[in-house]
This record gives C-alpha cells, structure tokens and sequence, in this order.
C-alpha cells in the first residue's frame, strides 16, 4: 500500500475557550488519502507530529489509534502546547526580523487494519509579521487655560533590542507646545497593560526637555517588558483568535513659568501596540 497512502496536509488549531494563561488546548487535523476498495476497513495505528516554530519545539502530540475513512478524508488529535514556550519563539521572531518558519513533523501510522503503512509528515511554511514600526497619531490636547495648549501629536513604536528576557522597545512622543510660554517636560511615568488592565511593565524616566513656545519636540521613552509576560500575552492572542492589544500608557511632570504639575495621569496617553501571531490557526 505504499504507493496508495498519503498525508496531503496538517493544520494546527488554537481553541480560544479550551485555553488557559498556562495551557493552550490545540488542534491538528490531518488531511489524508487512501486508495482502497471500499469493502476494506481503514484505521489508524498510531503516529507523532511534532509542532516546531523557528526550530522551538512547541510540542508533540500522539496519534491514537482509531477508525478512520477511506479515500479523502481527515482526522483530529489534540494536545496542550506549554504557554512558556511561546516566549521562546517570540525572541527568535523577533531577532529574524518578525519571520518564523512552522513546521510539523512525525509519521502516521494508516492501512488496512493490521497492515500500516508508515506516512512520514513533513510540513512547513514561512510566516511574517508587521507589528513594529507602529505610528499612531494621537492628537492629545491640555489645556492650561489662558496659557494656552499643550498637544502630544503623534506616537511612534520601534523594536531596540530582544534578548532571552526581556523585549526592548522605544517609543518616541511629539508634543507641541502652544503655550505662550517656554514648556519644560520634566519626569515620564509608563506602564504596559494587557486587554484586562494587568499591568506587565512599568517605569519611569527622569531627563529634562524644554520645548520653546510654539515649537514641537521628540521625547523618547524606553519602554522594556520582561518576557515573563509573553505566555500571558499570548493567552490573549488565542482568545482574540489571531491578535491582541497591548497599551503602553504615559504620562507627565511638566513646569511652566513657576508651576510644576503631573498631566495625564488619572487618563494617560494610551497607545495601542497589535500584536499578532499566525504561527498557527485560531477557532
């Protein structure tokens, strides 16, 4: 039966409602094909697939042995992927340049009963991303009453650097001065907050920027998340069946003329970082 058996394909399910910030409870379907007479029961003996992203094994599931259809047709499997690894695979992500290479692998067992053949499974493909740059503009105004306006503009979010622990970002921050004073942008407070509002990052920033009356200035915040939160990330990824938002949310200390204040900080600036993850399917 060599010649007559065939794994045409493999697809891999995430199932947002069966999936936990620990655990995500996945798919596989595995298409197939057997050319016998239909007077033959098919079944299949067993097998493994191996579910790698950027060589990180995700994980394995098996194959049980079960009753299956002949001609073309398909069969499930299920397994639980470990929400950690995802924070591996997120780092090699981003270091190739948002790409990742999928792959399954393993071997079906299927025949006539008692008669396998033994189908190697050897599928893969390239995904790539686009999350970073992000610009946004914003259009914040503070009105500080016959002084004027102060707006903060426009937003842009650049990838500084991955490492094995934490996802280095920089966001740059235009704010125009329309007071009819000197501006000085003093003490910048952030945090980063997943769809729930638990907060994964926070920090402050101390650097003093004197924006002149009508003029605009760039303020840059580095913003740095530790990847401890990246399984909980990507719990909202499944959820949201492909992508999620996270906010990176700041705030100010600003003195004019002889008053020092904090602006923003009961409603901060909120910019929305999407973040997607096709390394898989979502149902």
């Amino acid at each position: 039966m060599g010649n007559i058996v065939k794994v045409n394909e493999v697809d891999v399910y995430a199932v947002s409602g069966k999936s936990s910030p620990a655990l995500t409870f996945v798919e596989a379907v595995v298409r197939y094909s057997v050319s016998v007479p239909n007077t033959l029961k098919v079944e299949v003996g067993g097998g493994e697939l191996r579910i790698k992203a950027n060589n990180v094994d995700l994980l394995t599931i098996t194959i049980p042995k079960q009753e299956v259809r002949g001609g073309t047709s398909n069969f499930t499997v299920t397994g639980y992927l470990n929400n950690n690894k995802i924070s591996e695979w997120w780092v090699t992500h981003l270091r190739n340049g948002e790409k990742t290479n999928v792959s399954v692998e393993g071997y079906v067992l299927i025949g006539e009963v008692g008669k396998y053949v033994n189908v190697p499974v050897k599928y893969s493909t390239i995904i790539k991303t686009h999350i970073f740059p992000i610009k946004e503009n914003l259009n914040r105004k503070v009105s500080l009453g016959s002084l004027g306006d102060v707006v903060i503009s426009k937003a842009l979010v650049t990838l500084e650097d991955v490492s094995s622990t934490s996802t280095k970002l920089r966001t740059s921050l235009t704010i125009q001065n329309d007071l009819r004073i000197p501006l000085v942008v003093g003490d910048i407070a952030y945090s980063v907050t997943l769809p729930n509002g638990e907060e994964v990052a926070e920090g402050h920033v101390s650097g003093l920027t004197t924006i002149p009356s009508g003029s605009e200035r760039n303020v840059v915040i580095p913003v740095t998340i530790n990847n401890d939160a990246i399984p909980k990330l990507w719990y909202y990824i499944v959820e949201g069946k492909g992508q999620v938002n996270l906010s990176i949310n700041v705030w100010f200390k600003v003195t004019y003329g002889s008053k020092t204040i904090e602006i923003l900080k009961n409603h901060p600036i909120s910019v929305k970082v999407t973040v997607n993850a096709p390394i898989m399917k979502f149902k």
